[in-house]
């Protein structure tokens, strides 16, 4: 029997209703796990942030870190050159909390116990079902006889983690009067390009 267009769009609707069905119960579906992440640079962060979406919320997501902002080390550079400030690299966490559901543990690791699944902090514990474990880089001093003390370690500065080494890092470019004014030497190179191009046109006779 032929199918008139009203019991199509029935039909049509129903199909439409079956098909949403899983998704909304995978949305709705209870927490399977819990996943511990160690670190919130561009790694942790950005895992956490994928096993919230991908799973639907399924998984329970804690992430811990130290710091309570995050600061880009790869665009150090630009503070070191004059052009970008340290405000200009430094990012909160809270959209990241916020629009995924992240639970955030502002502690210190100190231990993992990968028998018991367990995640010693400064203060307290957490329990895991997996862990990704992305604390970023950091200098082993204890290998470096020379830099084992405090005060060496601040005679030798580093970026790889932005933050108090960069701004010692910024004060002493600044000491040293390489900072320039970009936006004056950018005019300058304008105006030498233009003498240049002048001075290669012939003169009119």
């Amino acid at each position: 029997m032929p199918m008139n267009r009203r019991d199509f769009l029935k039909n049509a609707a129903a199909s439409a209703a079956l098909l949403s069905l899983p998704l909304i119960s995978r949305a709705a579906s209870p927490v399977r796990g819990r996943v511990v992440v160690v670190g919130g640079g561009y790694a942790g962060a950005t895992a956490a942030k994928y096993l919230r979406m991908w799973s639907r919320g399924g998984v329970e997501v804690v992430v811990v870190e130290p710091r309570t902002q995050f600061i880009s080390c790869p665009l150090s550079n630009l503070v070191l050159g004059g052009s970008k400030e340290m405000g200009d690299l430094t990012f909160g966490y809270d959209l990241l909390k916020s629009h995924h559901g992240i639970q955030w543990v502002n502690d210190e690791v100190v231990a993992i116990d990968a028998e018991a699944k367990q995640v010693r902090l400064k203060n307290g514990e957490l329990s895991y079902d997996r862990l990704i474990v992305a604390p970023g880089t950091d200098f082993m001093y204890e290998q470096l006889p020379s830099l084992a003390s405090r005060e060496a370690q601040t005679v030798v500065p580093h970026a790889w983690k932005a933050g108090n080494c960069l701004c010692d890092c910024e004060a002493r470019v600044r000491q040293r009067g390489v900072y320039r004014d970009w936006e004056t030497d950018r005019k300058s190179t304008r105006l030498n390009s233009s003498h240049s191009r002048a001075s290669r046109m012939p003169s009119s006779a």
